[in-house]
């Protein structure tokens, strides 16, 4: 009986450690539009960065990222499969917390009343927030 019970246990227990065969891989998102976000004197950490692209009257995000300790990021898709390499063009930023001990204003919220507003040139490299208007909760 207890061998019966161990021959059907072992093979149960390797189904659940293996699983269905499926193995989950976290997409590559480095490479897209690299920046950085900080208040003038200090790096804005955990801060979620979208960007919205302008077209007209309308905007439609393209690109978002989270800030790292060093207030750096690397912009992805919106769904987050892949890196978002921006093209040239007139952008629109808004902000959110993704942790970080930060009241941000709601006009920061939305792309339609946002203050912080870029133009890309084919050249730029990098994107630069400055946002004086954030402070660090402490």
């Amino acid at each position: 009986m207890i061998r019966k019970f161990r021959l059907t246990l072992i093979p149960l227990l390797l189904a659940a450690i293996i699983g269905c065969g499926r193995v989950e891989t976290v997409p590559d998102t480095s490479g897209g539009t690299s920046g950085k976000i900080h208040n003038g004197r200090e790096p804005l950490v955990g801060i979620q960065v979208t960007l919205h692209q302008v077209d007209g009257d309308s905007t439609e995000p393209i690109g978002v990222a989270a800030s790292r300790l060093d207030g750096s990021f690397e912009l992805a898709t919106m769904d987050g499969t892949c890196a978002c390499q921006l093209p040239a063009g007139e952008y629109r930023c808004t902000l959110e917390s993704a942790g970080a001990p930060i009241t941000i204003p709601t006009e920061f919220t939305r792309p339609e009343t946002t203050p912080l507003k870029i133009e890309l040139s084919k050249d730029d490299e990098a994107i630069d927030l400055k946002v004086p208007q954030l402070k660090i909760d402490r």
